[in-house]
């Protein structure tokens, strides 16, 4: 017992004084980042890479949307025109395929005991 005693003081007094002398010294790093940051030239190596930030992403933006167009035209474009599959699902009401022809009523197919389509 006496020795359980003897290290929670020895772990209190620590505490104590950790806590003060970390304190101190946080505030020291604490305010070393702060004079840090807001030095001018890291102010403006900053904005340097935010403005490359920005230009990329406007760039990448651009094409993504480039690439989507011709995706969703050379899709519109091939669905209308080949006579084949048009994108949508067996079953659905532009589909003349013979998946949806047994048990179908204007509608597709429909689960059993459903009349919602499949």
């Amino acid at each position: 017992m006496k020795g359980k005693l003897a290290l929670l003081v020895g772990a209190g007094a620590g505490y104590v004084l950790g806590s003060r002398a970390g304190r101190a010294r946080y505030e020291q790093i604490r305010s070393s980042a702060r004079r840090m940051w807001e030095d001018p030239r890291v102010q403006h190596k900053k904005q340097e890479a935010t403005s490359a930030v920005k230009d990329a992403v406007r760039e990448q933006g651009a094409a993504a949307k480039d690439k989507i167009q011709e995706k969703v035209q050379s899709h519109s474009h091939s669905g209308s025109h080949s006579g084949g599959h048009s994108g949508s699902p067996a079953g659905s009401p532009g589909d003349t395929g013979a998946a949806g022809s047994a048990g179908t009523d204007s509608a597709g197919p429909t689960r059993p005991g459903s009349s919602w389509p499949a």
